[in-house]
Protein backbone atom coordinates (compact mmCIF):
# COMPACT_ATOMS: atom_id res chain seq x y z
CA UNK A 1 0.00 0.00 0.00
CA UNK A 2 2.72 2.46 1.00
CA UNK A 3 4.79 1.57 -2.07
CA UNK A 4 1.85 2.29 -4.36
CA UNK A 5 1.20 5.57 -2.56
CA UNK A 6 4.84 6.59 -2.81
CA UNK A 7 5.04 5.81 -6.53
CA UNK A 8 1.77 7.61 -7.27
CA UNK A 9 2.86 10.62 -5.23
CA UNK A 10 6.25 10.90 -6.81
CA UNK A 11 4.98 10.57 -10.37
CA UNK A 12 2.05 12.95 -9.86
CA UNK A 13 4.21 15.55 -8.13
CA UNK A 14 6.89 15.35 -10.80
CA UNK A 15 4.67 15.12 -13.84
CA UNK A 16 1.40 16.65 -12.65
CA UNK A 17 -0.42 13.33 -12.88
CA UNK A 18 0.77 12.38 -16.36
CA UNK A 19 -0.18 8.81 -17.20
CA UNK A 20 -3.65 7.85 -16.05
CA UNK A 21 -6.45 10.06 -17.28
CA UNK A 22 -7.45 12.52 -14.54
CA UNK A 23 -10.62 14.55 -14.17
CA UNK A 24 -10.51 18.30 -13.52
CA UNK A 25 -11.00 17.91 -9.76
CA UNK A 26 -8.13 15.44 -9.47
CA UNK A 27 -5.82 17.70 -11.46
CA UNK A 28 -6.80 20.64 -9.24
CA UNK A 29 -5.89 18.64 -6.11
CA UNK A 30 -2.54 17.55 -7.58
CA UNK A 31 -1.71 21.19 -8.40
CA UNK A 32 -2.59 22.22 -4.84
CA UNK A 33 -0.44 19.45 -3.39
CA UNK A 34 2.50 20.43 -5.59
CA UNK A 35 2.14 24.09 -4.56
CA UNK A 36 2.02 23.10 -0.89
CA UNK A 37 5.20 21.07 -1.32
CA UNK A 38 6.89 24.09 -2.92
CA UNK A 39 5.89 26.22 0.09
CA UNK A 40 7.44 23.67 2.45
CA UNK A 41 10.66 24.08 0.48
CA UNK A 42 10.44 27.88 0.81
CA UNK A 43 9.91 27.45 4.54
CA UNK A 44 12.99 25.23 4.76
CA UNK A 45 15.17 27.80 2.97
CA UNK A 46 13.85 30.62 5.16
CA UNK A 47 14.59 28.66 8.34
CA UNK A 48 18.13 27.95 7.17
CA UNK A 49 18.70 31.64 6.37
CA UNK A 50 17.34 32.65 9.77
CA UNK A 51 19.64 30.19 11.52
CA UNK A 52 22.63 31.66 9.69
CA UNK A 53 21.62 35.12 10.89
CA UNK A 54 20.49 34.36 14.46
CA UNK A 55 21.82 30.83 15.20
CA UNK A 56 18.27 29.59 15.89
CA UNK A 57 15.11 28.63 14.01
CA UNK A 58 11.70 30.32 14.15
CA UNK A 59 9.24 28.59 16.47
CA UNK A 60 6.16 29.74 14.54
CA UNK A 61 5.54 30.11 10.81
CA UNK A 62 4.47 33.80 11.04
CA UNK A 63 7.80 34.65 12.71
CA UNK A 64 9.41 34.18 9.30
CA UNK A 65 7.27 36.98 7.86
CA UNK A 66 8.08 40.28 9.51
CA UNK A 67 5.82 43.29 9.34
CA UNK A 68 6.70 46.64 10.86
CA UNK A 69 6.62 46.21 14.63
CA UNK A 70 6.14 42.47 14.20
CA UNK A 71 8.13 39.47 15.43
CA UNK A 72 11.90 39.22 14.90
CA UNK A 73 13.18 37.87 11.62
CA UNK A 74 14.28 39.09 8.23
CA UNK A 75 11.68 40.92 6.10
CA UNK A 76 10.29 38.86 3.24
CA UNK A 77 11.76 35.53 4.32
CA UNK A 78 8.51 33.84 3.33
CA UNK A 79 5.72 35.26 1.13
CA UNK A 80 2.73 36.93 2.75
CA UNK A 81 0.35 34.26 1.47
CA UNK A 82 2.26 31.53 3.31
CA UNK A 83 2.18 33.42 6.60
CA UNK A 84 -1.56 34.04 6.11
CA UNK A 85 -2.17 30.30 5.66
CA UNK A 86 -0.94 29.53 9.20
CA UNK A 87 -3.72 27.31 10.47
CA UNK A 88 -2.87 27.79 14.16
CA UNK A 89 -3.72 31.50 14.08
CA UNK A 90 -7.00 33.43 13.83
CA UNK A 91 -8.75 33.61 10.46
CA UNK A 92 -6.24 31.66 8.34
CA UNK A 93 -6.48 32.08 4.57
CA UNK A 94 -5.70 28.85 2.67
CA UNK A 95 -2.99 29.03 0.05
CA UNK A 96 -3.90 26.98 -3.02
CA UNK A 97 -6.34 25.02 -0.85
CA UNK A 98 -3.80 24.29 1.92
CA UNK A 99 -3.14 25.39 5.49
CA UNK A 100 0.09 24.99 7.46
CA UNK A 101 0.81 24.04 11.07
CA UNK A 102 4.04 24.12 13.07
CA UNK A 103 5.43 20.97 14.61
CA UNK A 104 5.96 22.15 18.18
CA UNK A 105 6.97 19.06 20.18
CA UNK A 106 8.85 15.79 19.91
CA UNK A 107 7.25 12.35 20.07
CA UNK A 108 8.01 12.23 23.82
CA UNK A 109 6.17 15.52 24.45
CA UNK A 110 9.27 17.69 24.87
CA UNK A 111 9.50 20.97 22.97
CA UNK A 112 11.54 21.12 19.77
CA UNK A 113 15.05 22.49 20.22
CA UNK A 114 15.01 25.90 18.43
CA UNK A 115 18.75 25.59 17.77
CA UNK A 116 18.59 22.26 15.93
CA UNK A 117 15.00 21.30 14.99
CA UNK A 118 12.00 22.54 13.04
CA UNK A 119 8.95 21.04 11.40
CA UNK A 120 5.91 22.11 9.41
CA UNK A 121 2.89 20.23 8.08
CA UNK A 122 0.76 21.24 5.11
CA UNK A 123 -2.79 19.90 5.08
CA UNK A 124 -5.85 20.47 2.86
CA UNK A 125 -8.32 23.03 4.13
CA UNK A 126 -11.08 20.92 2.56
CA UNK A 127 -9.95 17.28 2.62
CA UNK A 128 -11.04 15.46 -0.51
CA UNK A 129 -11.81 18.73 -2.32
CA UNK A 130 -8.71 20.91 -2.09
CA UNK A 131 -6.28 18.01 -1.61
CA UNK A 132 -5.88 14.42 -0.46
CA UNK A 133 -2.46 14.56 1.20
CA UNK A 134 -0.85 15.83 4.34
CA UNK A 135 2.74 16.85 3.59
CA UNK A 136 5.31 17.09 6.37
CA UNK A 137 8.83 18.49 6.47
CA UNK A 138 11.06 17.67 9.43
CA UNK A 139 14.56 18.90 10.14
CA UNK A 140 16.91 17.74 12.88
CA UNK A 141 20.42 19.11 12.61
CA UNK A 142 21.62 16.50 15.08
CA UNK A 143 20.89 13.79 12.50
CA UNK A 144 23.06 15.36 9.80
CA UNK A 145 25.98 13.28 8.60
CA UNK A 146 28.55 13.62 5.86
CA UNK A 147 29.32 10.55 3.78
CA UNK A 148 29.31 9.45 0.16
CA UNK A 149 26.10 7.44 0.58
CA UNK A 150 24.22 9.98 2.73
CA UNK A 151 24.70 13.59 1.60
CA UNK A 152 24.49 16.11 4.42
CA UNK A 153 21.51 17.88 2.84
CA UNK A 154 19.48 14.66 2.99
CA UNK A 155 20.62 13.59 6.41
CA UNK A 156 19.11 16.62 8.13
CA UNK A 157 15.67 17.08 6.57
CA UNK A 158 13.00 14.62 5.53
CA UNK A 159 9.73 15.12 3.67
CA UNK A 160 6.80 12.79 4.23
CA UNK A 161 3.23 12.38 2.95
CA UNK A 162 0.14 10.51 3.99
CA UNK A 163 -3.53 10.47 3.01
CA UNK A 164 -5.55 13.15 4.83
CA UNK A 165 -9.26 12.56 5.36
CA UNK A 166 -12.11 14.66 6.79
CA UNK A 167 -11.78 14.71 10.57
CA UNK A 168 -7.99 14.25 10.55
CA UNK A 169 -5.77 16.75 12.38
CA UNK A 170 -2.57 18.44 11.18
CA UNK A 171 0.67 16.98 12.50
CA UNK A 172 1.98 19.14 15.35
CA UNK A 173 4.04 16.48 17.18
CA UNK A 174 7.10 14.85 15.64
CA UNK A 175 5.95 11.33 14.68
CA UNK A 176 7.86 8.41 16.10
CA UNK A 177 9.91 6.31 13.71
CA UNK A 178 7.25 3.61 13.99
CA UNK A 179 4.52 6.08 12.99
CA UNK A 180 6.58 7.39 10.06
CA UNK A 181 7.23 3.89 8.74
CA UNK A 182 3.64 2.78 9.27
CA UNK A 183 1.62 5.80 8.16
CA UNK A 184 3.80 7.91 5.84
CA UNK A 185 5.59 7.64 2.52
CA UNK A 186 8.91 9.43 2.25
CA UNK A 187 9.20 11.88 -0.65
CA UNK A 188 12.79 13.11 -0.47
CA UNK A 189 15.01 10.75 -2.39
CA UNK A 190 18.58 9.72 -2.88
CA UNK A 191 20.17 10.09 -6.30
CA UNK A 192 19.80 6.35 -6.86
CA UNK A 193 16.08 6.43 -6.02
CA UNK A 194 15.55 9.39 -8.35
CA UNK A 195 17.28 7.60 -11.23
CA UNK A 196 15.16 4.51 -10.66
CA UNK A 197 11.98 6.59 -10.61
CA UNK A 198 12.97 8.38 -13.82
CA UNK A 199 13.63 5.02 -15.52
CA UNK A 200 10.17 3.81 -14.43
CA UNK A 201 8.51 6.96 -15.77
CA UNK A 202 10.32 6.76 -19.09
CA UNK A 203 9.27 3.13 -19.57
CA UNK A 204 5.61 4.10 -19.21
CA UNK A 205 5.67 7.17 -21.45
CA UNK A 206 3.39 6.81 -24.50
CA UNK A 207 5.18 6.48 -27.81
CA UNK A 208 5.51 9.83 -29.59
Amino acid sequence: MKTCLLNALAISLLLGGCGDRLDTGAIHKRVNETNALAKLRQYQVAQNVLQNETESFARRLPDLFQKEGGPPGLPGMIPRELAAAWGQGPNPVPFSGYLFADVTENADGSQLDPYSQFGLSAYPAEPGRSGDLLLLILFDERAMTISESTPMSRGGHTIWAKTYKPGDKPVTSWPSQTELERDFARLDRSVEDAKALLDTINKHKPAS
